[in-house]
């Protein structure tokens, strides 16, 4: 009997503590949070959750241009001093290189020019036998990249291993990639 209440008064102070302590913090985190509705702002943790402002629209385009002169100068800047870049010579890498039972692929991106319309090319060599396939570059952050090329199985002569390049082209700049091998099946 005494070990019951014991056990029981034991069980009344842990729920009473535990009470206490979610009162207070239930307690000192409504000071925190505030609400005023009497100019229809709300305000929870210093933060609004109004619309934006003209003022606060105009701001952050006003931010936005200047960002994108920035970046616009730090590429201008890079181009221009970059050791990748030789009189309009792109600096061209393949990132994804593949053969299924399909087409042999590729991908890549040039990684000193950023614009849209160049001519990427895959080149697929064995001996002297050549096979192309293109697509057109599209800027893409800080680079051009080159997307998926496809050169269907149908299209590939003979099995073996292949040596491939991506090479980009515009106006402005050409290159070519290291050489890759691919075998084809």
């Amino acid at each position: 009997m005494v070990k019951r209440k014991i056990l029981i008064t034991s069980v009344v102070v842990v729920v009473l503590v535990a009470g206490s302590i979610v009162y207070i913090f239930n307690r000192n985190s409504k000071k925190d949070n505030k609400i005023a509705t009497s100019d229809n702002t709300i305000s929870i943790d210093n933060t609004n959750y109004n619309p934006p402002t003209e003022e606060e629209k105009q701001e952050t385009e006003q931010f936005k241009k200047e960002q994108e002169a920035k970046q616009n100068a730090n590429i201008d800047s890079q181009q221009a001093t970059s050791p990748t870049q030789k009189s309009g010579i792109a600096n061209v890498v393949i990132t994804n290189l593949q053969f299924t039972s399909q087409a042999a692929t590729a991908s890549g991106f040039v990684s000193n020019i950023f614009e849209d319309g160049g001519n990427c090319t895959l080149t697929l060599t064995l001996g002297n036998q050549k096979i192309t396939g293109t697509s057109k570059g599209i800027a893409d952050v800080n680079k051009t990249t080159c997307p998926e090329i496809s050169i269907p199985r149908s299209s590939i002569p003979q099995s073996g291993q292949w040596t491939a390049v991506l090479s980009y082209a515009s106006s402005k700049i050409s290159g070519t990639s290291d050489r890759k091998t691919i075998e084809i099946k």
